[in-house]
C-alpha cells in the first residue's frame, strides 16, 4: 500500500508508481529528499481534525472509557478470576465504545471511528491531532538500517515499533522514530 507522498516536482521514475493524477505522487518510499514529511504530517493531522469532531458527536454524553490496556492488566494478574474473554467483554460493554460499535456498524468500512484509538481520542482534539501527525510517517513501525541502537531497544533489530498498545508507549515510539527520521541526511545524489 502506498504511504509516503513525494515532493512537488519532478522525481526519478523508479521511485514513483504510474498514475494518473500530477505530483505530489504517491510512492512506496524512496530518498528521504524526495517524501513530503511535513505535508503529510500536516495532512494527518487535519483529517485527525475532522475524526475527532465527528467521534465527539458519536460520544456525546458517553462517560469516559477505561482503556483496554487496563482490563488486559486484570487479566495478566489474575487469569482465573479475570480470563481474556471476560476482560475483552467488560471493555467493549462500556458505553463510549459501544456507542463507537453502533457508529460503525451503520457506516461505510472507509468512514468508521477506529476502536483502537479510543485512549488517544479522549486525550482530547488537540492530543489526537498531534498524535496523527506523529504517527503520518512512522506508522506502525519503522524499518531501520542500519540497526539503530534506540531502534532496537523498542523492537527485533532493524525495526522501530511501540513496546505496547498502551498511548504512553505509542507516544514514546513515536517521538524517538520521528526524531530519529528527522535526523536522516535531506540530500539527494542526483539533480532536480
Amino acid at each position: 500500500m502506498d504511504h509516503f507522498v513525494t515532493q512537488p516536482g519532478p522525481a526519478p521514475r523508479r521511485f514513483i508508481r504510474r498514475q494518473r493524477r500530477p505530483a505530489p505522487a504517491l510512492t512506496f518510499g524512496g530518498p528521504i529528499c524526495q517524501l513530503d514529511l511535513a505535508g503529510m504530517r500536516h495532512a494527518a493531522a487535519a483529517h485527525a481534525a475532522d475524526l475527532w469532531q465527528l467521534w465527539q458527536h458519536v460520544v456525546a454524553k458517553t462517560p469516559p472509557a477505561r482503556p483496554y490496556w487496563t482490563f488486559e492488566d486484570r487479566h495478566h494478574e489474575d487469569p482465573d478470576r479475570w480470563p481474556l474473554a471476560r476482560a475483552e467483554q467488560a471493555y467493549t460493554s462500556q458505553p463510549r465504545y459501544q456507542a463507537m460499535a453502533v457508529y460503525n456498524a451503520a457506516v461505510h468500512p472507509a468512514h468508521q471511528l477506529s476502536t483502537e484509538h479510543l485512549e488517544a481520542f479522549q486525550a482530547g482534539a488537540d492530543a489526537y491531532t498531534r498524535l496523527a501527525a506523529l504517527a503520518a510517517v512512522p506508522a506502525d513501525a519503522v524499518a531501520t538500517v542500519p540497526a539503530d541502537a534506540v531502534a532496537v531497544a523498542s523492537g527485533p533489530p532493524g525495526w522501530f515499533t511501540p513496546t505496547s498498545a498502551r498511548l504512553n508507549d505509542l507516544v514514546e515510539y513515536l517521538r524517538l522514530a520521528n526524531r530519529l527520521l528527522d535526523s536522516l541526511p535531506r540530500t539527494c545524489g542526483w539533480r532536480r
